[in-house]
Order: C-alpha cells, then structure tokens, then sequence
C-alpha cells in the first residue's frame, strides 16, 4: 500500500447561490405619557408580511336605509 489515490476525487457540483432570506417588515411607535410624577412609555408593534396573490371574496353588504325624520305632532 502506497497511500497514493488512484482515481482524482469527484467534485461536488457547484449550486446557485441562495437568495437572502426577506426579513418581514416591522415598524414600531413608541407614546410617552406623563402622568403627574410618573413616567409611562406604550409601544406599538406592527408587523407586514408579503402573501402570494390569490382572488379574494367579494363581500356584499346591505347599506340600511336612511331613516324618514319624524314629522311633528303639533301641527307646526
């Protein structure tokens, strides 16, 4: 035995390099309220995520009908 390789080793084949991951997009508004001596800070978070189109549904609402006003009773 010699510890010489026979054969060349078999390359992997080379992959397209993969698109980078899309982070959702996130936003965030902060409210600082002061109450008397104390101090308060609300944070809202907001997230947006793209979907793959698709048909939505159509909803139909029924728009109520305008109530008549009320006649006077006193002849007016």
């Amino acid at each position: 035995m010699t510890g010489r390789m026979d054969k060349k080793p078999i390359p992997f084949p080379t992959q397209p390099p993969a698109a980078p991951p899309q982070a959702p997009h996130r936003s965030y508004a902060r409210l600082i309220l002061n109450l008397g001596d104390r101090k308060f800070a609300v944070e809202f978070f907001a997230r947006a995520t793209e979907l793959p189109p698709q048909p939505a549904p159509i909803l139909m609402f029924n728009r109520p009908k305008p109530k008549k006003p009320q006649k006077s009773r006193d002849g007016c």
